[in-house]
């Protein structure tokens, strides 16, 4: 009897000094100071700067924010700036922030969004939601929209090799065969295109900006036409210009993402430490045109659930 009073002594001890700890960190959040830095001033960059203030606004916890942008703004000006504001932590959005931040700032917690393969800019003090959707996620999805596809072509250079390699575990994983060929050159993708397309039914896209030029993908995009090969872009941009389905992230909700990882540092929660999260929330966009030229019929329930629908 002596040993349960005991143990409900202890359970009512724990849970008093959660209460306590819980209301200092919600005090400790609602006075956090926050520099937030954009790379430009462009809407996918004000809709994840407005989801990390939502989710602040959410916890009823108000923050006391200061505004730079870099392409308004000379760098050095922004982190003399910085040094004067002394926020508890650094928001910055898009790959320029970041990459500035972490040069200037070593003292500082940095939370970042909307940046492509965060990888190479990690660093101690480092934290945020990557652009990056695992490829098993756009392989579930490219499986209830295509289901007989199932050979999937990919070019990509050393650049991307990392990426390459997440792409062939998800297909090997989810049973998809994948074509792929390694190129050192932008000049050697035709002639390996032309190689592996009548092995594929499907051609994937990678973000690797030493292949990809709007007149390579122009090439690309005719070349899938004549060879009846459905495209996976890289974004909506992409299927408007001819790609038969691409993949985004829902640039508000990782605006909340980072805002759940910026309280989490805040209250002492978690360890920043090159911590990188994948979005939660994906939505792809249809070219209803380029599919009927393929020959390709899309579910009119898909076609339903796409977020952008071009071509009609």
């Amino acid at each position: 009897m002596c040993g349960i009073r005991k143990n409900l002594f202890n359970a009512k001890c724990s849970i008093i000094l959660f209460l306590i700890l819980s209301q200092g960190v919600c005090f400790a959040a609602e006075q956090a100071t926050i520099t937030v830095v954009f790379s430009s001033d462009i809407e996918p960059y004000r809709q994840s700067y407005e989801g990390f203030k939502a989710f602040f606004d959410e916890k009823k916890m108000a923050l006391r924010a200061f505004e730079h942008d870099l392409d308004k703004e000379d760098a050095g000006v922004i982190y003399s700036s910085i040094k004067k504001e002394k926020p508890d932590l650094i928001f910055t959005i898009g790959t320029k922030a970041l990459q500035s931040a972490k040069e200037k700032i070593t003292d500082t917690p940095i939370v970042f969004s909307m940046v492509l393969n965060p990888g190479a800019m990690s660093g101690p003090n480092v934290a945020g939601v990557s652009l990056d959707i695992p490829p098993e996620i756009k392989l579930k999805h490219i499986r209830r929209i295509l289901p007989r596809k199932k050979n999937i072509g990919l070019i990509y250079s050393p650049q991307s090799e990392l990426l390459y390699e997440d792409i062939l575990n998800a297909c090997t994983e989810l049973k998809y065969h994948l074509v792929s060929k390694k190129i050192s050159s932008k000049t050697e993708f035709p002639g390996v295109l032309e190689d592996i397309s009548p092995q594929v039914d499907c051609f994937m896209m990678t973000p690797d900006t030493d292949i990809y030029y709007p007149k390579l993908v122009e090439y690309l995009l005719r070349a899938s036409l004549k060879d009846k090969i459905p495209v996976i872009g890289l974004s909506s941009n992409y299927v408007k210009a001819g790609a038969l389905i691409a993949f985004d992230c829902d640039y508000g909700d990782i605006g909340n993402q980072a805002g759940e990882l910026a309280l989490e540092i805040l209250s002492g929660g978690k360890q920043v430490n090159s911590c990188c999260v994948s979005p939660r929330k994906v939505k792809f966009s249809l070219n209803l045109m380029t599919a009927e030229r393929l020959g390709v019929k899309i579910p009119p329930d898909i076609i339903k659930q796409a977020s952008e629908v071009f071509g009609k």
